[in-house]
C-alpha cells in the first residue's frame, strides 16, 4: 500500500512490482470501461448526461502513478529494524520516510474501517496487524523535536 503514499521517481524495479502493476492495469482498464473520468483522481464518478468529456487517463498513465521507492523500507521497518539501518543505503530523506510511514498507517487504518463497513473481519484484522507492525519507534512519537 505504500505505493500510494509516496510521489518521488526511483529507479529499478523491486520484485513483486510488477504483479502489482498487473493488477492495477486491470482495476484501471474496468475504470476507463466503466466511462470513469478520472480512475485516479479524488472524485471517481460517472460522467453525468450533460457532460461529454472523454477519460483523462489512460490505462497507462494510471499504473505509471505508483511509486515503488518506499517498498523495500517499509518492509523493512514493518519486520522491526531499526530506522537508522532502514535509511542505511538510501537517499531518501528521514522526513520523507516518516511522512510516508504515517500516510500508510492512516491509509491502513482507513481501510481496516471500510473492511468492517463491509463485513470482512478477517480483512480488518489484516490491517490492523499492518497498523501494528509499522506504528512504533521514533516515526510515531508525539514529538521529533525531543
Amino acid at each position: 500500500m505504500c505505493i500510494f503514499v509516496h510521489v518521488r521517481l526511483v529507479p529499478g524495479v523491486p520484485p513483486g512490482l510488477e504483479k502489482v502493476k498487473e493488477v492495477a492495469k486491470n482495476i484501471a482498464a474496468v475504470c476507463v470501461e466503466s466511462r470513469y473520468i478520472d480512475p485516479v483522481g479524488s472524485s471517481a464518478t460517472k460522467p453525468s448526461e450533460n457532460s461529454a468529456s472523454p477519460c483523462t487517463q489512460t490505462v497507462d498513465d494510471y499504473v505509471n502513478k505508483f511509486q515503488h521507492a518506499i517498498m523495500s523500507l517499509t518492509y523493512r521497518w514493518a519486520k522491526g529494524e531499526k530506522f537508522a539501518d532502514v535509511l542505511s543505503g538510501t537517499s531518501i530523506y528521514e522526513g520523507t520516510v516518516i511522512r510516508c510511514l504515517r500516510r500508510l498507517e492512516e491509509l491502513m487504518r482507513q481501510m481496516a474501517c471500510a473492511s468492517k463497513s463491509i463485513g470482512n473481519p478477517d480483512l480488518e484484522k489484516k490491517f490492523l496487524e499492518g497498523i501494528k507492525k509499522i506504528r512504533r519507534g521514533i516515526v510515531f512519537s508525539s514529538s521529533l523535536y525531543l
